[in-house]
């Protein structure tokens, strides 16, 4: 893992990872997390037990070695694991078509996964793209837990399909990438425990609805509205994740927290390659916006994603990517290295408060002053700079 993915993770405080950016260069991803709230994170229960150990996976298909727990209706593929209170958890959420697409496909995939106790007490668990992981935390109730398996699930598929959160994608993108791949891991989330509690046990959407009332409440409503029509449940599930600035301020809180650390104490040889790369909407919607190799939203939906509902930072953010940006400017002036430019991508957000009302216009929708006639003219200086990377279909 990567100092900006040890942060993330809460594996180690930001002094800590300013000693170890002396030493490392910045290059893996920033890993996204099932966030718990204080009250949850504080007050778990289960006991740890042997929960470290590694759990490994495999596919079974027939009936032979069915266990009574799994439903019916997943006779013929279901997912065999060593340790039997992620058995439990899982089988569960095997009941329910949402998560046993997600499940099955993770089985597929051979991703990892682990209880483990060194996870940050904020966290439920978190998907790890350099061990390619699912690391949960085993303090969580099994019934949390459950929906975690699916969410976390959610992040090893988008890693799979290409979707990876890094310092080389400029802010814009990174915070639009790791905004939707959080708000698709959080629909398939809610909509697997809202299944299971269709069939008659509401623990686990309880669970998730207790770290997130609104969102699961909302849930509720559209499951109604949309009972016909599951892709626009999807698409209208996606995009009301958007809503919680609170819950999405801490990570935006988390990546800036990062970035200080690292240009506080980086040199200009470290940085190459850094906030080069830029994602368009369209690429973001494709590689995300999928269930079960399906697309839910379509070119058309990158509106959405354009809009000051969804390509927003709040103003405590704006500001402190003002001043990373700064620091930057100040490692590339030192440095040799002519690919090295500017990150002014965050110029391109809608600024917003914590209710979510515009503060500020990207700077591109910003008026500009009229000019004045006779007004002398600064003299222009073309300079060549390398083309920004922009990855699209």
């Amino acid at each position: 893992m990567s100092i900006l993915s040890d942060v993330f993770s809460g594996k180690i405080t930001g002094k800590q990872a300013l000693e170890q950016a002396k030493h490392k260069l910045l290059a893996a991803t920033i890993i996204g997390g099932s966030l718990l709230s204080p009250m949850q994170a504080f007050s778990q229960t289960n006991n740890r037990g042997a929960d470290n150990d590694s759990i490994k996976t495999e596919i079974v298909v027939g009936n032979e070695q069915k266990t009574d727990s799994v439903a019916a209706d997943t006779a013929s593929t279901y997912i065999v694991y060593s340790n039997p209170r992620i058995q439990s958890c899982a089988d569960k959420m095997m009941k329910t078509p949402t998560g046993k697409a997600v499940l099955t496909k993770v089985s597929k995939l051979n991703v990892d996964i682990k209880m483990d106790p060194s996870v940050s007490d904020d966290l439920g668990g978190y998907y790890s793209f350099g061990s390619d992981a699912i690391l949960i935390n085993p303090t969580c109730s099994d019934a949390l837990i459950s929906s975690i398996l699916v969410h976390e699930g959610s992040h090893a598929i988008q890693s799979h399909n290409g979707c990876k959160l890094n310092a080389r994608l400029d802010a814009q993108s990174y915070f639009n990438l790791n905004k939707a791949m959080e708000a698709d891991a959080f629909k398939n989330q809610v909509m697997a425990a809202y299944e299971l509690k269709q069939q008659g046990d509401a623990s686990v959407f309880n669970a998730f609805r207790s770290e997130h009332k609104d969102y699961c409440d909302n849930y509720v409503k559209l499951a109604e509205k949309y009972k016909d029509n599951k892709d626009s449940l999807q698409m209208q599930t996606f995009l009301y994740y958007y809503k919680d600035k609170s819950y999405i301020k801490t990570y935006e809180d988390r990546y800036t927290t990062a970035l200080n650390t690292f240009v506080k104490s980086a040199k200009p040889d470290q940085c190459a390659g850094l906030f080069q790369t830029h994602l368009t909407d369209a690429h973001i919607i494709k590689h995300v916006c999928t269930f079960n190799g399906t697309p839910y939203m379509t070119l058309a939906d990158t509106t959405y994603i354009q809009n000051s509902d969804c390509n927003f930072v709040q103003n405590s953010t704006y500001k402190k990517l003002g001043k990373i940006s700064e620091k930057f400017d100040g490692l590339i002036a030192k440095s040799n290295n002519a690919i090295l430019k500017p990150d002014t991508s965050y110029h391109n957000f809608y600024v917003v408060d914590y209710k979510g009302n515009i503060k500020q216009l990207p700077l591109n929708q910003q008026q500009q002053p009229a000019k004045q006639e006779n007004a002398p003219t600064a003299p222009v200086t073309l300079a060549l700079r390398p083309k920004r990377k922009e990855y699209d279909y």
